[in-house]
């Protein structure tokens, strides 16, 4: 079963991205607004004229109350409108959740920091409620196919779940330019790898947690969804997975096998 863990009432996390050349110079790094105000504004990431990342939104909201009686939904969230500096991009839209009775206001911020990296900010605001919780899902999707995924353990990652001690992945263009995807430390940015707890005198050592914070905090398109053509990089905040959800049913353990620990 998967539940929520983080709480919203104002909410600020960054993204980075980060471009690298491999055996060509990189051009400086650059954006773009795409969209109207009728369908909304989402932004490209271009390297000089060469266009590198692409998508479809902005990102995707769930929310719930406290005890998760109510939940509610934002897909594909875009811009209502924008506000465009030499070197920043600021999306902006308020939205009505009408399960809660309360406006969410959200801006969405692409600075450039140096002609390699540029740096995505989200920032929610609600006052309608104490708190709420939230799952926040952002998905990128590159431009042309990838020659190859790439993370700091796999210099070609096959997809599915990326669950790395550093949060971070990338993925190689057909002219071989690396465009990386970093994230700001877990707690700046909401997420932990945290995966289990010290002994507890009950045997063990690190004893697995039953309630998985960010399981799939970054995924990448499996090798079945390449084939596809589907190719993209996910990050998912404020997801946890309860193990213990669900029946239980004892099963008898033969006789060759001890407990330990």
């Amino acid at each position: 079963m998967t539940d929520f863990y983080n709480k919203l009432m104002h909410i600020f996390f960054n993204l980075f991205f980060i471009l690298f050349g491999i055996g060509v110079w990189s051009q400086n790094i650059n954006m773009k607004v795409v969209g109207d105000a009728e369908k909304g504004f989402y932004v490209d990431i271009y390297n000089g004229t060469q266009l590198i990342v692409h998508n479809t939104e902005e990102f995707s909201l769930k929310v719930a109350n406290i005890d998760q009686s109510e939940r509610s939904e934002i897909l594909s969230w875009k811009g209502s409108k924008f506000s465009h500096e030499e070197h920043k991009i600021t999306l902006t839209g308020d939205s009505y959740l009408s399960n809660f009775d309360l406006n969410l206001s959200v801006s969405v911020t692409y600075e450039i920091m140096n002609q390699n990296v540029i740096k995505k900010s989200i920032e929610m605001f609600q006052s309608g409620m104490p708190s709420l919780y939230y799952t926040l899902e952002e998905s990128y999707k590159p431009a042309v196919a990838p020659l190859k995924y790439v993370t700091f353990e796999h210099d070609d990652f096959p997809g599915g779940f990326a669950h790395e001690i550093f949060p971070s992945v990338g993925y190689v263009t057909p002219n071989n330019q690396l465009v990386g995807f970093l994230m700001d430390a877990g707690y700046k940015n909401y997420y932990t790898r945290t995966t289990r707890r010290r002994f507890n005198g009950h045997g063990g050592g690190f004893v697995g947690m039953r309630k998985l914070p960010d399981p799939s905090l970054i995924s990448v398109a499996t090798l079945e969804e390449r084939k596809q053509n589907q190719h993209y990089i996910k990050q998912m905040f404020g997801e946890m997975y309860n193990l213990d959800a669900g029946s239980v049913r004892g099963l008898k353990i033969d006789e060759n096998f001890q407990k330990i620990g």
